[in-house]
């Protein structure tokens, strides 16, 4: 992720308009995927771009031990302390970096990659690091975006947040399919996606005078820039959110 985006003004506009997940399904696919987990005892889980570290929280508060690999300072910093405050910070091992930082012989029941593939110069050799690592019958929760980047509107949300141009839904399921793993399932969550920045933006909007004071004009105005160049592609039809599970063949 790009440390000129997800900066310490970035996390205090979230921490605002109540965003607190980087990715619209929020923990709300982790019961299931807890449930499907098939590890004994306490489970590894790796978050990969934790960012403020909601995810890591959720896993850590039901007795998991974590690592959390995020490059970025700023959501390092805000991770590390909402961890203290909530009790699970024993829990969690905060690393700086991406998947470079791993250890090699170290194996995880379940591995989360939640809208951070589109910030990876390699997304489809970053999939099979993530699926390397884990353990037999290990599970692989990801998110990530798909478009058609022809489309202005498309090549605006790569701008604004300064990601990768995004595969189509059937090319990204392609990459998954070449995996060595399972794919459970892999549904399109873009009605969620739109919820979730619909929200943002009216929060936003409700809170403009408190953000201005917060992080300064330039920067809200950078933000909402960010949030309308999403809500005006995902309005072309061509431009979404995805989610899949996959398992690790035997």
């Amino acid at each position: 992720m790009s440390d000129d985006i997800y900066d310490e003004t970035h996390a205090a506009l979230n921490r605002l308009v109540g965003r607190h997940h980087n990715n619209p399904l929020g923990d709300a696919a982790f019961p299931l995927l807890r449930r499907l987990a098939r590890g004994t005892g306490m489970l590894q889980v790796l978050d990969v771009g934790s960012g403020r570290g909601a995810s890591s929280r959720w896993w850590a508060a039901r007795g998991a031990r974590v690592t959390a690999l995020e490059p970025s300072p700023a959501m390092r910093a805000e991770s590390g302390a909402r961890a203290v405050a909530e009790g699970v910070a024993t829990a969690i091992d905060h690393a700086a970096g991406g998947l470079e930082a791993l250890d090699p012989d170290r194996r995880f029941d379940i591995a989360l990659a939640l809208d951070v593939l589109c910030y990876l110069p390699d997304p489809a050799g970053a999939l099979r690091t993530i699926v390397d690592s884990l353990a037999p019958d290990g599970l692989l929760c990801v998110t990530d975006y798909h478009g058609r980047v022809q489309r202005a509107e498309v090549a605006a949300v790569t701008a604004a947040w300064g990601i990768r141009p995004p595969p189509t839904f059937d090319a990204f399921r392609a990459t998954l399919e070449r995996l060595p793993v399972n794919v459970l399932f892999h549904v399109d969550t873009t009605r969620q996606y739109r919820a979730h920045w619909r929200a943002v933006a009216a929060a936003l909007e409700r809170q403009t005078m408190d953000a201005v004071a917060i992080a300064g004009t330039d920067a809200v105005a950078r933000f909402a820039n960010q949030v309308r160049s999403i809500e005006a592609a995902i309005a072309t039809g061509e431009f979404g959110h995805s989610w899949a599970i996959l398992e690790v063949k035997p």
